[in-house]
């Protein structure tokens, strides 16, 4: 059986495979680049990939099929999709205690995301240092209700941080959130030597400068590995079909299937279960609204 290599660097068009411990430039033919007619690239950090090893720089032959894939709309290219990262097992939604300030509506975007791709999501609360209040905010309530897993850590402190580690041993992990969480700062501290630039948070609009310019897998923790996503300006929800919505959100999961309507889409239709665990408050208000905004967004075409 012939070995497989993961894809760990996408730069510029150019790919890189781990091979024997190090970094391997290696090409991608033209056969493989346009036979997908979804996306843009058919090769992407996280892939299982065959190579051709007879010529000096070796070249891919197959792309082992993804266990799942995160991608965003092509820019420049209509009806396509870009895959920023693929087979991941654990996707950890990083925000800021303070500033950047953090709405539930950011979270649950995230958390669905991970959902809609079958990826396991954990919450990791960073900069606590600057708010420790912020461990019983009320609005982690409905998520720790769900059973998402919560981590609160400190760069400054070190708290928390063995904690990500641990739950990361063994996976492969994507960080997602928007620039200025501190997820360079979080990847320098666990990973040393990963040297990725920090970027400040602007003080005019309290967002953060955009650091991460590739996509790069990097070993992490016990046996697993990681992968620094995009912020949120980059990765949206467009791939997502609405009448597939509800199912992402897992507390809606016990009272789905019990509506009137075969079709309902949980928002003003009578005789809606959803809406009935809502007024019964086994639904929580937040998250609910959430659901709204972002079926709204995609009906709209503006996910």
């Amino acid at each position: 059986m012939d070995k497989a290599f993961r894809v760990v660097r996408v730069q510029s068009g150019k790919f890189s495979v781990s091979m024997n411990g190090e970094e391997k430039l290696v090409l991608v033919p033209k056969k493989l680049r346009y036979q997908s007619p979804e996306f843009v690239d058919p090769v992407s950090v996280g892939d299982w990939v065959h190579l051709d090893l007879d010529s000096d720089t070796p070249v891919i032959t197959s792309v082992l099929p993804r266990t799942n894939a995160l991608s965003r709309p092509a820019s420049g290219r209509a009806n396509k999709r870009q895959v920023v990262a693929t087979n991941i097992d654990l996707a950890i939604v990083v925000l800021a205690a303070v500033t950047p300030k953090w709405k539930p509506t950011t979270l649950d975007r995230y958390l669905l995301l991970a959902e809609a791709a079958g990826i396991k999501q954990m919450l990791c609360l960073n900069k606590i240092d600057l708010d420790p209040t912020v461990v019983s905010n009320p609005m982690l309530e409905p998520y720790r209700n769900m059973g998402l897993p919560i981590v609160f850590t400190s760069n400054e402190t070190g708290e928390g941080l063995s904690e990500l580690v641990e739950a990361a041993a063994g996976k492969t992990c994507v960080f997602f959130g928007s620039s200025g969480v501190g997820k360079s700062s979080l990847i320098n501290t666990i990973i040393p030597g990963a040297d990725l630039r920090v970027g400040e948070v602007s003080d005019r609009t309290q967002k953060g400068m955009h650091t991460t310019t590739w996509v790069e897998l990097r070993p992490f923790g016990k046996g697993g590995s990681l992968i620094d996503s995009p912020g949120l300006r980059v990765l949206d929800l467009s791939g997502i079909h609405v009448p597939d919505l509800p199912e992402f959100f897992p507390d809606f999961l016990p009272y789905l299937g019990g509506c009137h309507f075969d079709d309902c889409g949980h928002a003003s239709e009578p005789k809606c279960t959803v809406r009935d665990a809502l007024a019964e408050g086994k639904i929580n208000t937040g998250r609910y609204e959430s659901y709204i905004r972002i079926r709204e967004s995609l009906l709209a075409g503006t996910g």
